[in-house]
């Protein structure tokens, strides 16, 4: 499907599928150890003529705490628009994912 989607030639479809399988091999899931384990969180996000910079503190052990009900609480707090949503989300979930891939 990728290769037709894409309009690429048919002879890219087993280099595809073999990066394909590679990279999901080198996948590790996260497995919490006990205890906080504090990381910092920077955002640094333009929309507009908005920039919202901030930085703080996420225990990257507690999967329980969600990067959209904290956007959201934010976002509420602030007074910003709806928009900042998705990319302070995303912006989290990156970050805690360099920091989960540094730890594995």
């Amino acid at each position: 499907i990728l290769v037709e989607k894409h309009t690429f030639a048919q002879s890219f479809e087993p280099q595809i599928i073999n990066q394909m399988k590679k990279k999901l091999g080198q996948y590790k899931p996260f497995k919490p150890a006990t205890g906080e384990l504090l990381k910092p969180i920077k955002l640094d996000i333009r929309i507009g003529n908005l920039v919202l910079r901030d930085q703080f503190m996420w225990d990257v052990n507690n999967t329980s705490n969600s990067p959209e009900t904290f956007a959201s609480t934010l976002v509420a707090d602030l007074g910003l628009g709806s928009e900042f949503l998705l990319p302070i989300s995303h912006s989290i979930r990156e970050q805690l994912h360099v920091h989960r891939q540094s730890i594995i």
